[in-house]
């Protein structure tokens, strides 16, 4: 049984992620996938970033460097070919599907006592508010009350921009892009996978960052409103007797 780990605050329906020594992230594997733009048919991850896209076997290789069996898995969508799923080390695999995925039931793990297909143990179809200021999702989710940690944004411009203004090896690429972000109050984080080496990222990294400090919290917002623009008390009305 993994060890209980420090708590995250997670929402009562993420609590049992806690159980595992670390949370990773990573999205946009596209294992096998043929990922090319449609101007001149080079691949555009390598086109983006400079660095050369590596094999399946070699992204097998780059997370489960990371991610061990006392480790839980978020890829969030557009996994590509399925069978490297199976190899991935990590004790709790969950999927948040993107637009590339189809059918739920074609990711969900099956675990009997004759066959273990070691796909995903939770599948999502959707946005996860794992806490009240972190939400999870494969394209970019718009609140500003919240850290949204997304994939699906292959050219970000963020991350071309800062690779322009300064040569960044690409170990850096992430720590770059969340300090910039926690600068700059930019609740966004990218984590498709060329944009962070290939590699998971731990949710402990992003939460003792700091980023989540500055979020605006949408209760105290109310109440300053309220503050503001107070509400009159109506009258009480007395029966006359």
């Amino acid at each position: 049984m993994p060890k209980l780990m420090p708590r995250f605050n997670l929402n009562p329906v993420f609590k049992h992620w806690e159980k595992y020594d670390n949370i990773f992230i990573i999205s946009d594997t596209h294992f096998g996938d043929i990922v090319t733009d449609t101007v001149n048919g080079n691949d555009y991850r390598e086109k983006n970033t400079g660095i050369k896209t590596p094999t399946i076997d070699e992204q097998v290789v780059k997370i489960n460097k990371i991610c061990h069996k006392n480790d839980l898995l978020v890829i969030l969508g557009d996994i590509g070919y399925l069978l490297p799923i199976s190899k991935l080390k990590a004790g709790y695999k969950v999927l948040v599907m993107g637009n590339h995925d189809q059918g739920k039931s074609n990711y969900e793990r099956i675990n009997g006592p004759f066959v273990d297909n070691r796909l995903f143990d939770e599948v999502w179809p959707g946005i996860c508010p794992i806490r009240p200021d972190i939400v999870l999702s494969h394209e970019p989710y718009d609140s500003k009350y919240c850290l949204n940690i997304h994939g699906h944004d292959h050219n970000c411009q963020l991350m071309k921009d800062l690779i322009k203004e300064k040569e960044i090896k690409p170990e850096n690429y992430f720590e770059e892009q969340l300090n910039y972000c926690k600068a700059n109050k930019f609740y966004y984080l990218n984590v498709c996978s060329e944009w962070v080496n290939y590699e998971p990222i731990n949710l402990k990294k992003i939460i003792k960052s700091g980023i989540l400090k500055e979020i605006p919290n949408i209760h105290r917002e109310a109440i300053d409103k309220q503050i503001e623009n107070p509400i009159h008390k109506s009258t009480k009305l007395i029966d006359e007797v």
